[in-house]
């Protein structure tokens, strides 16, 4: 009940502390909170309750901790998330959970699961060799950046019909296939700077609205 009596408090930052561990209803008194940051403290995890008095809430900082994993229904209290910062944690697999901006830089991820209402995702620096997605769930992704992984093909992106930017360097991706592209024709900026051995004809040929290619 550390922030009792603050029914206005919009923005708190408990950011840069030796914290370890976060009550479930530290929050629970703070019913307009639209901005909360915890980065760069001790945390190993998150309570599925700890926003579930936060209707308001818009964005979370939770980056620089020791986080492995993350509740399936941690917001499940709020309609959207604007932004999620969760780099620098050791986090094994993620999901996006609707966010509309998602960093999950520097983790140790293997599996990244995509919902929807996303529109940039950044999951640079991890181990994700498998990306979990819907059709569906691609259409609102216009920036994805997933350099420094283990990707192997073009799984989930190729569904990405109104992607703009896109940054895969630095995977397992040792070939493009023909319709690698075919459906990502609003792409401005493609980087897929890997051991590729093989470009096939007219691979680029969808992307005429594309400014920067860097293979």
């Amino acid at each position: 009940m550390a922030f009792e009596g603050l029914i206005d408090l919009e923005i708190l930052h408990l950011s840069n502390n030796y914290l370890t561990f976060l009550h479930p209803l530290t929050l629970s008194v703070l019913p307009k909170l639209m901005n909360f940051n915890i980065e760069n403290n001790f945390l190993t995890t998150i309570d599925s309750q700890q926003f579930i008095y936060n209707p308001l809430l818009y964005v979370v900082i939770i980056s620089g901790n020791q986080i492995r994993t993350l509740p399936n229904d941690l917001f499940q209290a709020q309609s959207y998330i604007g932004s999620l910062y969760a780099d620098n944690n050791q986090l094994i697999a993620a999901q996006t959970f609707g966010a509309n901006y998602v960093y999950f830089r520097n983790n140790t991820i293997r599996n990244f699961t995509i919902s929807s209402g996303e529109i940039t995702i950044h999951i640079e620096n991890n181990l994700i060799d498998k990306l979990i997605c819907n059709s569906t769930s691609l259409l609102t992704v216009q920036r994805f950046y997933a350099d420094n992984n283990q990707l192997t093909n073009f799984e989930c992106i190729r569904d990405m019909m109104n992607l703009t930017d896109l940054s895969i360097n630095n995977n397992n991706i040792s070939k493009l296939t023909t319709k690698a592209f075919a459906k990502l024709v609003n792409l401005k900026e493609l980087q897929i700077l890997n051991m590729i051995k093989h470009v096939p004809p007219k691979v680029f040929s969808p992307l005429a609205s594309l400014v920067n290619l860097q293979v």
